[in-house]
């Protein structure tokens, strides 16, 4: 028998699942008219990529802040230590294999070459830039170690001494959608600029 609980969908879930196929579309497109030399694809079907990071991000730090906030995590010094152990165990073990797994079966020389590379994927600063081959996403790794850092800190030095916290985010998310129109509208960021090329590549 399905109860009722078994029918509520998770949300978050959810939105993740619109993020990633954002992101697979966007980049499946691209594969495409690549591989027929013409854009083929109906610009309808066109998704922002770069519109599933801010959305991992918001998730990311929205859960991350309420794990602090609801006491599941400590802000202690060592609940801070657990939270970095339990993060690093996760993430970092995979990453690494990743880049063994480049480093043997794609460009081992590049990456001899290229040590200042080399240094920012293994301290987390990546920023995809002057990569190595098959690497160039895992800025989206450094960026989330970053988060992660810097998420136990920014909550019990300034989040927790906010008295009010949800009018407080609600009053930053607005001001940042208000910046946002602003730049779209008056062109006054590459974000306007990026929704245009999108547009009108397909």
């Amino acid at each position: 028998m399905i109860t009722e609980k078994e029918n509520n969908i998770d949300i978050f879930n959810f939105v993740r699942a619109v993020a990633i196929l954002c992101v697979f579309l966007c980049h499946s497109l691209i594969t495409v008219n690549d591989v027929y030399g013409a854009k083929i694809a109906p610009w309808f079907l066109s998704t922002p990529a770069w519109g599933a990071m801010w959305i991992f991000y918001f998730l990311s730090g929205y859960l991350l802040g309420k794990g602090f906030y609801s006491g599941k995590y400590k802000t202690n010094f060592k609940g801070i230590i657990k939270f970095y152990i339990s993060r690093i165990i996760r993430i970092v073990p995979p990453y690494l294999f990743f880049l063994l797994i480049i480093f043997i079966f794609v460009d081992t020389k590049y990456f001899f070459n290229n040590l200042n590379v080399l240094f920012h994927l293994l301290t987390f600063t990546f920023n995809g830039s002057n990569g190595i081959v098959g690497v160039g996403a895992t800025w989206f790794i450094s960026t989330i170690m970053q988060l992660y850092f810097l998420c136990p800190l920014v909550y019990k030095f300034i989040i927790s001494k906010i008295k009010y916290v949800e009018r407080s985010l609600a009053i930053l998310v607005l001001i940042g959608f208000t910046i946002r129109c602003l730049e779209f509208v008056l062109h006054l960021h590459v974000f306007s600029v990026t929704i245009k090329y999108s547009i009108s590549s397909f």
